[in-house]
């Protein structure tokens, strides 16, 4: 009986190192995921920075040919560039100035976002790791105290 009751005791040590080991494991592979999410991100928000940037060229050089255009019309009227008609161009130009700070505004709120969400995700995945490790050496530490227990009682 004696020898079944170790045997039992190897077993049930073994097993609590086999549930560690797992643990930390499923820790380890759930911080590795939350990381490849947050590059997912970061991948996203510099993707939208990138475009915003292009988007703002454009939109000025929309402003440079509707600017244009009005210096045109007024010298096609054969009015003279000076007050109300500059003062049409300089709406003109304003106008587009402040739909291009808008746009700029809008992406960089948005990429910051998708940024601290990927540092979010970054934190979680350290968080589980170190549950996964906390959890893993608990089942290891009762593993090898359910092992001792079964081994003690073999013995009295």
């Amino acid at each position: 009986m004696e020898w079944f009751q170790l045997g039992m005791a190897g077993l049930q040590g073994l097993a609590g190192a086999f549930r560690g080991r797992a643990e930390r494991e499923a820790g380890r592979q759930a911080r590795q995921t939350a990381y490849y999410n947050a590059s997912a991100l970061d991948r996203e928000a510099d993707a939208l920075d990138e475009e915003s940037a292009e988007n703002q060229m454009r939109m000025r050089a929309m402003q440079g040919v509707a600017t244009g255009q009005a210096a045109a019309q007024t010298a096609a009227s054969g009015v003279e560039r000076s007050g109300s008609a500059l003062g049409r161009e300089m709406k003109v130009a304003t106008r587009f100035e402040q739909e291009v700070n808008d746009l700029a505004a809008r992406s960089l709120q948005r990429s910051s976002a998708m940024r601290e969400q990927a540092q979010m995700e970054r934190w979680k995945g350290r968080q589980a790791e170190r549950a996964g490790k906390v959890s893993g050496f608990g089942s290891l530490l009762s593993g090898v105290v359910q092992g001792g227990a079964t081994a003690f009682n073999a013995f009295k």
